[in-house]
């Protein structure tokens, strides 16, 4: 079970262009209530927009800078168990390279992975006010240091992670019904246009999803790319107008799949299949004889 140790928490609004890089000694959650965070972590560059959580390890460089004019993102620093140090270490607001050696020591071990919890740098939730409220309430009782403080923050910092776990998982799980709606809609899209070769830029535009999402979300959910996948299901279509359409020939066939020349589809037919389509067609049809 956690204990959460609340190190630090305020309400931050910056009106002006802003840019931070940094390496820190414990946790941070960061709700982004207005405006947009630009976060570099881990090679990676996102945008955190209203609503979703930044969420920062120890000892992983990172650079945060504003996305917007006005960013409003109440945050708190935090350990997830309370130990002998939690109340002497700072936080931090330098970068490795310029920390002390007894500096050094500070970072906190990363509990995440033991934990279960499946925390990304940036999350986006399915219902994100509950979450802020909280945090609201650990930043009000910080501020105004009332007896036994510790404990009561230590309380709703528990209950606020495991809302953001659970918030994370539904937003996931909402995304994936939305994945097999969109890609049913998209494989449907292929078959009935089967007959010409579709890009996935077209399939992309066609779901509502920029090219590279498209791809790894496609990828995801069928265990295949989109260009491999469209390319069997146009070698099946193929196969069965050679096999069973004998009234057309090789040269119907690579304008009816809107191949530029019957050359042009042997040579992709062969590609993909391993054997060139006239001998395709005299194998099966010595099959049914």
């Amino acid at each position: 079970m956690i204990q959460p140790y609340v190190r630090f928490c305020m309400q931050d609004t910056v009106d002006r262009k802003w840019n931070v890089s940094r390496s820190i000694w414990d946790y941070e959650l960061i709700y982004i209530a207005e405006g947009s965070m630009v976060v570099q972590c881990d090679g990676t560059q996102s945008i955190a927009n209203v609503g979703d959580i930044v969420f920062l390890r120890p000892d992983v460089p990172h650079i945060l800078s504003s996305g917007s004019e006005v960013t409003r993102q109440p945050h708190v620093h935090f350990d997830f168990f309370k130990d002998d140090l939690s109340a002497v270490i700072p936080v931090s607001l330098k970068n490795k390279c310029d920390m002390t050696d007894t500096e050094k020591t500070y970072f906190r071990r990363d509990d995440l992975v033991n934990l279960g919890m499946d925390f990304p740098t940036i999350l986006h939730l399915y219902d994100p006010v509950p979450i802020r409220n909280i945090l609201y309430r650990i930043i009000d009782e910080y501020r105004l240091n009332l007896p036994m403080r510790e404990t009561f923050m230590s309380a709703l910092m528990t209950e606020m992670l495991v809302s953001v776990q659970r918030s994370y998982a539904a937003a996931k799980t909402e995304l994936r019904h939305e994945h097999i709606i969109a890609f049913d809609n998209v494989q449907r899209y292929i078959l009935d246009n089967i007959d010409r070769n579709v890009t996935v830029a077209e399939l992309a535009e066609f779901a509502y999803l920029s090219k590279y999402h498209f791809i790894r979300a496609f990828t995801e959910y069928f265990g295949t790319t989109p260009h491999k996948f469209i390319t069997r299901l146009r070698t099946d279509r193929a196969k069965e107008l050679i096999i069973y359409d004998s009234s057309l020939s090789l040269g119907d066939i690579a304008e009816k799949m809107n191949f530029d020349s019957v050359q042009t589809f042997s040579i992709w037919f062969k590609k993909n299949v391993g054997i060139a389509p006239s001998e395709y067609r005299e194998n099966e049809n010595s099959n049914f004889s």
